[in-house]
């Protein structure tokens, strides 16, 4: 797994031992990125269900202003923790060690909203659901902001009345869920 463009291109970044985390492909961020491009340069990026920090991490290369990773996995903490120094983004970078409807709620309380919130929880659990309905619920994606959940062919697609999914593109088993404020 590495950065594919900006200011660290091509840094390899460091992945969690055995098999509890999926990382994204990279053809899959790489065209991730590519539709979002214009909406990266001074964003605020929430990376929930972090993993490895690889989405946040590409999108501060591309000169997002900030990123948060949420990663309750203590393994997984420490790798993000590691990548983040690697790249040299620890000013712009900001590690909840917790489960996601903690820091979501942590997140409202301290009044911080997100430009693009990308959530890619493990397949086949219910994780996303819930934490889609807590960003609606505590206002933490941002007025013209965007969320983006990664999914696998299996799982639902998400509905909630305050969201829409305007885009959606497939990559193998990966599904993105491009969504928006009605």
């Amino acid at each position: 797994m590495r950065i594919i463009a900006g200011r660290a291109k091509g840094t390899k970044l460091f992945t969690p031992a055995g098999q509890s985390t999926r990382p994204t492909p990279d053809r899959v961020k790489e065209s991730l990125f590519n539709i979002i491009a214009d909406r990266i340069p001074g964003c605020r990026f929430l990376d929930l269900f972090a993993g490895s920090a690889a989405m946040g991490l590409e999108a501060l290369s591309r000169e997002a202003c900030r990123a948060v990773f949420v990663e309750s996995r203590r393994q997984s903490v420490d790798v993000i923790r590691r990548n983040i120094e690697k790249v040299n983004f620890v000013g712009s970078s900001q590690v909840l060690p917790m489960e996601a409807d903690k820091a979501l709620r942590f997140l409202s309380d301290d009044g911080q909203e997100f430009d693009i919130i990308y959530i890619d929880p493990p397949y086949g659990s219910d994780l996303a659901g819930k934490a889609i309905d807590l960003i609606v619920e505590r206002d933490i994606l941002a007025e013209n902001g965007l969320l983006i959940y990664e999914r696998g062919v299996s799982d639902v697609e998400l509905k909630n009345s305050a969201l829409t999914i305007f885009r959606q593109k497939k990559y193998g088993d990966t599904i993105l869920d491009f969504m928006r404020r009605e």
